[in-house]
């Protein structure tokens, strides 16, 4: 195998840098603190962008792309106006979830007309047509939708202008599950996990690159309130009945309701650590390419417990 050439804050691919917290304290058991600036924050990524030689193929690692190349290739010009038309520009829009993401998520739809159905609620900011800016910035969150309740859709024109922005071989932000309620209760035990999908493995060949995450941290009451809980992995899907002296690590437990907060969602920031690892004897053996972190906002509602009163 060749050796690498590593480009260290390369200007091949814009990357947003942001900034990451860490703290071993795994429980919360204080008042909660009172933010400091609610305001959310949107995506950030914190790594270097990556760029290297393997064979034939270039190799190209960043908080918001992977992939090989072995010829040539050239970047979208994006005209916001001339592909939105009379359109708006895209604002807040609902996605339902597959078969796979309900799964990965720990929700299951309820059919018929008291029913409920789950929903991505994604977010965009950073894009205008005048002057001509496209910029995407994504905040996501799951919705639940009553039966009557009809879910908020892109244009033709919206959803092509979006895809734009995700390209094959983009890494995720990550998603804050949370379980084994997707909504929790003041008091109750939850275990937080990314619910983002798996990176597949890119190849030209014998040369190959993977991306996974090592571990996960949370800060489930917003970006830059204590406590920051630590995961390994992608965290840990909770089943009903599990506790955390069972389970250890990812566990949080709500003392107040988000009914005070901004739009009566806890704004959790999960932060997702990346190893890249690149092979070029077809995954015989693989060498350390690139680390870095992304960050997101997820949406968490947080209800109080609702007493049975009996007489």
């Amino acid at each position: 195998m060749k050796a690498l050439t590593r480009l260290a804050s390369a200007t091949l691919l814009a990357v947003v840098l942001g900034t990451t917290y860490a703290s071993p304290a795994l429980a919360w058991d204080g008042e909660d603190p009172v933010p400091t600036d609610p305001t959310p924050h949107g995506p950030a990524d914190s790594g270097d962008t990556n760029v290297g030689q393997v064979g034939n193929c270039s190799v190209v690692s960043s908080p918001s792309y992977l992939g090989l190349s072995c010829g040539t290739g050239a970047g979208d010009v994006v005209n916001v106006a001339e592909t939105l038309g009379k359109d708006p520009v895209p604002d807040c829009w609902h996605e339902a979830l597959s078969a796979a993401e309900l799964a990965a998520m720990n929700v299951v739809n309820t059919p018929g007309p008291d029913g409920t159905t789950w929903y991505w609620k994604r977010c965009v900011t950073g894009i205008s047509k005048h002057p001509n800016k496209f910029d995407p910035q994504f905040t996501i969150g799951l919705d639940q939708l009553k039966g009557g309740d009809k879910p908020t859709t892109l244009t033709d024109n919206q959803a092509l202008l979006i895809s734009w922005s995700g390209k094959d071989r983009t890494i995720p932000s990550p998603i804050a599950g949370v379980s084994p309620m997707a909504h929790p209760r003041v008091g109750a035990q939850v275990a937080f996990f990314d619910g983002s999908p798996l990176v597949p493995l890119v190849e030209a060949g014998a040369v190959q690159l993977h991306a996974h995450v090592t571990s996960i941290s949370v800060q489930p009451l917003g970006n830059g309130l204590a406590p920051t809980v630590d995961c390994d992995g992608k965290g840990y899907i909770a089943q009903r009945g599990d506790v955390p002296a069972d389970h250890p690590g990812c566990w949080f437990k709500y003392l107040r309701s988000s009914a005070d907060q901004t739009d009566n969602d806890y704004d959790a920031w999960m932060t997702a650590h990346w190893v890249v690892e690149v092979s070029a004897d077809g995954g015989a053996t693989w060498t350390t390419f690139n680390r870095f972190d992304k960050s997101q906002i997820t949406t968490i509602p947080v209800t109080e417990i609702e007493a049975l009163v009996v007489n």
